[in-house]
């Protein structure tokens, strides 16, 4: 980008002669080295005086466009929750030792059962079968 520089009436009226005489934005921008929108802003600009206030108006829109840039506060990106499904099957499978434990505590459980009918037994009155 060219560096910046006021233009003067000689420049403007040279940029709009180069114009007229079918010169192109880029060999407008080389030649006076001026930036592609100072040059475009000549180009569409009929005197000094309106690419003047066309300046005026861009650079009013910068400054507002500065101010509130510098007036909002600073938003930290929103970091969205994402959530993952894990889907998953469990297959269990009994080994020798847990079949043991399992039939030992069946066996138990049994026995268990047993007394407790007994018990029950005994305090209702039930008669006791004898066999032999």
């Amino acid at each position: 980008m060219a560096t910046p520089k006021k233009i003067t009436p000689g420049i403007f009226n040279a940029v709009k002669r180069l114009q007229a005489c079918g010169a192109t934005v880029k060999e407008v921008m080389e030649y006076f080295t001026l930036s592609d929108s100072t040059v475009r802003r000549c180009f569409n600009s009929e005197t000094l005086e309106e690419y003047e206030a066309e300046t005026a108006v861009r650079a009013s829109a910068l400054r507002r466009s500065a101010v509130k840039k510098q007036n909002e506060p600073e938003t930290l990106p929103v970091q969205q929750e994402v959530i993952h499904k894990h889907e998953q099957s469990v297959t269990v499978i009994a080994n020798h030792y847990m079949a043991e434990q399992l039939q030992k505590q069946t066996e138990l459980l049994t026995l268990i059962s047993n007394k407790l009918a007994f018990i029950v037994d005994e305090l209702t009155g039930v008669p006791v079968r004898k066999d032999g």
